[in-house]
């Protein structure tokens, strides 16, 4: 009896550091915006699933991810250091409770980016220009306001407008032009919006999350402006016009570039699983809801394009 309680306590001894390893691995990889990162690049592969049925990776793909992690370790940083952030949450606790090892991921995104952007064209590094001035003004003050300077994040009611098209333009058009990937126009046409409104759902679900702390900030977003409950309904709706998009697209105006496609499952399920999870979302779920189970919602819908072409296509 003693020695069997001996032997479990030693068992439980020694479990309970690899729980712990587990967990700072995983909130590493959240918030210092490696899963984000990850996130951008499964988009840029079901960009290339849909145009050509394959998938890979090259320069483009490189200068999406890192730069995505440069540019969420930028804001992050901005958002810890400055007293525009005063209601601190626990991946901001996590980055300076670690900020050594942030200042290393920092680093180390910086040196991928430098590298992938060596191995760019002149005509794909200038394609990149653009979401790079719209991300950097995003979170640094370069437009005048009356008073002082105003970050994109912070005109009124427009922060997922900005976020939604940096991540239409270079997780979509700069993929297709970059690689001169076939897409007819109507096509690419649907998949844009489609795009435009997933990110968008998701960004209106994470202002949900932030509601008090931008709130506090003056930040207008639309569930400062409108509420929680009514921001939900927005956001369900985003994720509603996808489906009917993908109806039309593939059934009324026959623009698939595959046969049945959106009966396959692959986006009408991502698209359904994250409106139950915008359903349920709300300042009370805790960080791993909104840095995990939604930004994975971005992972799960090229996954489930790939298993479809691995299977059917």
């Amino acid at each position: 009896m003693y020695l069997y309680n001996d032997k479990r306590l030693k068992g439980l001894n020694l479990i309970h550091p690899l729980l712990r390893t587990i967990k700072f691995l995983a909130d590493y990889i959240l918030f210092c915006n490696w899963f984000i990162a990850l996130a951008a690049a499964a988009l840029v592969f079901e960009t290339q699933l849909i145009a050509t049925g394959n998938i890979y990776i090259d320069a483009t793909l490189g200068v999406v991810f890192f730069s995505t992690l440069v540019i969420y370790n930028m804001h992050k940083l901005i958002a810890v250091f400055t007293n525009l952030n005063r209601q601190i949450g626990f991946r901001h606790t996590f980055i300076k409770n670690n900020f050594g090892l942030f200042l290393a991921t920092g680093l180390a995104s910086v040196t991928g980016l430098l590298i992938s952007l060596i191995f760019c064209e002149i005509r794909t590094l200038l394609l990149f220009i653009p979401a790079a001035l719209i991300a950097v003004a995003y979170s640094l003050p370069l437009i005048r306001s009356k008073y002082s300077g105003l970050k994109l994040r912070e005109v009124p009611g427009m922060k997922i407008v900005f976020i939604g098209i940096v991540w239409v333009y270079v997780t979509v058009i700069v993929p297709v032009a970059a690689n001169q990937l076939y897409l007819p126009l109507n096509s690419l046409l649907f998949i844009v919006m489609r795009r435009m409104l997933f990110i968008s759902a998701i960004a209106i679900t994470f202002d949900i999350r932030d509601l008090k702390i931008d709130k506090g900030e003056g930040i207008s977003t639309l569930p400062v402006l409108w509420g929680e409950k009514k921001s939900k309904i927005f956001a369900m709706s985003l994720m509603g016009i996808f489906l009917c998009l993908l109806y039309f697209q593939f059934r009324v105006f026959d623009l698939g570039l595959h046969p049945h496609f959106e009966l396959t499952i692959p986006l009408p399920t991502a698209a359904i699983i994250t409106m139950i999870l915008i359903y349920f979302s709300g300042e009370g779920r805790d960080e791993y809801y909104y840095s995990f189970l939604l930004d994975g919602m971005m992972i799960l819908q090229f996954v489930s394009v790939w298993i479809y072409f691995r299977m059917f296509a």
